[in-house]
Order: C-alpha cells, then sequence, then structure tokens
C-alpha cells in the first residue's frame, strides 16, 4: 500500500511539474508572439530628429518645457522599454499586498503598448497577465 501511495504522489507531482512547465511555455509563445505583432506594426518615424520649430504655436508653458527638455536635433523617441518592481494590493476591503515585477514596451509611431506583469500568488506559483 505504502508505495502506491508513493507512486501516486510521485505522478500527481510530476503532472502538476509538465503542466506548470507547459503553461510557461504557451505564455512566453504568446507574449513573443504579441510583441512581434506589436514591433510589426511601427511606423517609420517621421521627422528623425526633433527641431525646436516645431513648438510654433504651442503654449508658452508647453513650450518652455520642451525647450528644457530637448535638446535641437536630438533623434526622435520611437519606443521604450521599461521595468517595474512594486505591490499590488489583491484585495478590495483589506490589505492583501502581494510583490510584483512588470515589464513594459511603448511603441510611439502606430502607438501601442505591451505590458507584462507577475504577481507573486503564493511560494513558486505566479500570476501572469497582459495589458496591451
Amino acid at each position: 500500500m505504502g508505495k502506491k501511495i508513493l507512486w501516486l504522489t510521485l505522478g500527481l507531482a510530476a503532472s502538476i511539474a509538465a503542466a506548470l512547465a507547459y503553461g510557461s511555455y504557451r505564455w512566453q509563445a504568446e507574449t513573443n508572439a504579441m510583441q512581434a505583432r506589436l514591433e510589426a506594426g511601427r511606423l517609420p518615424m517621421r521627422p528623425t530628429h526633433y527641431h525646436a520649430s516645431e513648438l510654433n504655436g504651442l503654449p508658452a508653458p508647453v513650450q518652455r518645457y520642451f525647450r528644457s527638455a530637448l535638446t535641437d536635433g536630438q533623434p526622435m523617441v520611437t519606443a521604450v522599454a521599461l521595468e517595474h518592481t512594486g505591490t499590488f494590493n489583491m484585495s478590495l476591503t483589506e490589505q492583501q499586498w502581494k510583490p510584483f515585477t512588470s515589464t513594459q514596451r511603448a511603441i510611439t509611431q502606430r502607438p501601442g503598448f505591451d505590458w507584462e506583469a507577475r504577481i507573486a500568488m503564493m511560494p513558486g506559483l505566479p500570476a501572469r497577465v497582459h495589458d496591451v
């Protein structure tokens, strides 16, 4: 009887490990496909470089900000990759903060983004989400 329970336990553990590995593989494959679609939709940036003359006609506070933040002739930003860490409250009524990490890819021409987060639900079992 003891060997039978051991084999059943090992079989169950192997099944769970296989299911988690397959789920992780599928998640990564879908993530790669989503990010490839995002990149494939990018359009060439026109103009390719910033020129201060583009600010003419904008409100004075906007002009002041961009004149201090940008350098004439600098390349236009076409995409950015970000990484985040923090905590996320999993409850509307109480404090159930869980740690999370995320990555985000934002595209400026044909605007779009992919935000992918992993929230630790319990040790070894993250919840994964996308926002696109």
